[in-house]
């Protein structure tokens, strides 16, 4: 079960950056085959060495912004008003295809101010190859940083699998900070959570003690609870996870606003096979496995229920360590 919920929460996550990869790099690949014939309009024009500088601060200046994200970020309407003005720009200075040179300036923040400060650098006849050039230098720019950050997405989704299956480790109680935990089960179950657009609220303190687990196995507590409360409540719901200190013990709150477990389940939640999900959606595994697992590290769980509210409450000896 717990391999299932982690393999399909993987393969949603890694769906987005790694598809976004396959795009980047096609139109890379596209980009570069048309570079030799840029390249021979520009080595053809007569620039000199100063005006080559000059070009090359100005867009390389831009290009840095944009790393440092000092560029300024344009809303949707400020967006289409400056990509209206260098479309403009363009089509006054006869550059053709000027659709695709305006998005990607607009990207990198360039105004018409920039674009005549280059223009007033070099000759009329120089003016549409090094735009092209600059349209082609900026869109490499742009693919690598999104290659570069699906990547990095990728790796940051492997290395949450890997806390989460705690890889590499001993089966042996370590000293453990729950919020990393939840934190990988959040990653694994993103893709549900944002299928319902749940809204996440997390109140977490920045000083909180340690306790003495199998990580593996608590990550299946945090699993199961918050898969089941993902489950229980429509779209939009609102879903809550507190962790506190109470005197020796800490503890981990998981609240769901769904519809709530009546009376008479609620004595048999813990119960093996005993499911309230619909034949083919439930094996009355999951909670079973949680109340084992708690009573593993000697900790203690209730739960409180009505419609609008379910609260499960996780209680484990703390270590005096602090982190």
């Amino acid at each position: 079960m717990a391999l299932g919920k982690l393999s399909a929460g993987l393969a949603h996550e890694l769906n987005n950056p790694a598809s976004a990869m396959v795009r980047s790099a096609e139109e890379l690949y596209r980009k570069i085959h048309q570079t030799p014939e840029r390249f021979k309009s520009i080595i053809t024009m007569d620039i000199t060495p100063e005006q080559t500088d000059k070009i090359n601060h100005i867009i390389y200046h831009k290009i840095e912004e944009n790393k440092t994200s000092k560029a300024q970020k344009l809303n949707l309407l400020e967006h289409e008003e400056k990509l209206d003005e260098l479309l403009d720009w363009l089509e006054d200075h006869d550059i053709p295809n000027g659709d695709d040179i305006a998005e990607v300036l607009t990207d990198f923040d360039f105004s018409t101010d920039d674009m005549e400060n280059i223009a007033s650098t070099i000759s009329d006849e120089a003016l549409e190859p090094i735009t092209w050039w600059l349209e082609s230098t900026l869109s490499l720019e742009r693919l690598v940083k999104e290659i570069q950050e699906s990547a990095d997405r990728i790796a940051k989704l492997v290395g949450s699998v890997k806390n989460y299956s705690h890889m590499d480790r001993s089966n042996t109680k370590e000293p453990t900070d729950v919020r990393q935990g939840i934190y990988d089960t959040l990653t694994i179950l993103k893709h549900k959570i944002k299928k319902k657009q749940i809204q996440l609220v997390k109140n977490f303190p920045e000083v909180l003690p340690k306790i003495s687990a199998y990580g593996g196995e608590l990550n299946q507590v945090w699993t199961n609870t918050i898969d089941n409360a993902i489950d229980a409540m429509e779209q939009f719901g609102v879903l809550q996870i507190d962790a506190y200190q109470e005197r020796d013990y800490l503890c981990v709150d998981i609240i769901d606003n769904g519809t709530g477990i009546t009376p008479e389940n609620l004595t048999r939640i813990f119960d093996p096979f005993f499911t309230t999900k619909p034949m083919g959606e439930g094996t009355g595994m999951g909670l079973e496995i949680v109340k084992r697992i708690v009573d593993r590290h000697e900790g203690e769980i209730s739960v409180e229920s009505r419609p609008g509210k379910t609260t499960f409450s996780f209680c484990f000896p703390a270590l005096a360590e602090i982190v």
